[in-house]
């Protein structure tokens, strides 16, 4: 990425005895010194260690994160609802990092929420997965296609850090995902273990 980096300075440097009528190459490569500033402070920010994985009960560490957020849910009259699957689900993942996650997603939830409203978990054998959906406002096809670039939020006073790190986690696990808002207005986040 430094590498990159220092090109684009270098033809930026160049670029800077363009003449008035050259304007539209310097905007693009000032563009390109942006993104790659970007780029590379995206790399700093979410910076993911390597999952230490261990067979874990996936109801059990769902479970968990619900009694962690409850109090911050009552506080807003949100009903937190789970439907776990009747046997242990057993999943090799970073119990830490998970957690982490799980956390956000239902914080994220609750954000979406505001006030009055549910936020349900469901764990699933067949495919071995994890739901958290919420009765919160949705997300429209066009933010949604934005949801997980570097600093990009829907909050007034949102870093864009959240969902990066959902997702730079999933990804070093090997897990698929999903975010959706769908047609019966809950919004899902899925994570497939498989």
């Amino acid at each position: 990425m430094r590498t990159i980096y220092t090109c684009i300075l270098c033809f930026v440097a160049l670029a800077s005895g363009l003449k008035a009528e050259d304007k539209a190459i310097k905007l693009t490569l000032k563009d390109a010194v942006l993104l790659a500033q970007q780029q590379s402070v995206d790399a700093a920010v979410v910076r993911i260690p390597e999952p230490e994985l261990r067979e874990t009960n996936l109801n059990e560490l769902a479970s968990s994160c619900l009694r962690f957020m409850e109090h911050i849910c009552q506080e807003r009259n949100i009903r937190l609802v789970s439907d776990l699957w009747d046997a242990p689900l057993l999943v090799r993942l970073d119990a830490t990092l998970m957690e982490q996650v799980l956390v956000n997603l239902i914080k994220n939830a609750a954000e979406a929420i505001e006030k009055d409203g549910v936020i349900s978990i469901r764990t699933f054998s067949n495919p071995l997965s994890i739901e958290i959906a919420d009765t919160g406002k949705g997300i429209s096809k066009e933010v949604e296609s934005k949801l997980f670039s570097p600093f990009f939020s829907t909050k007034p006073n949102g870093q864009g850090i959240g969902l990066i790190f959902i997702r730079e986690v999933l990804l070093k696990h090997g897990y698929t995902f999903s975010l959706h808002t769908y047609s019966d207005g809950l919004t899902r986040f899925r994570i497939l273990f498989e």
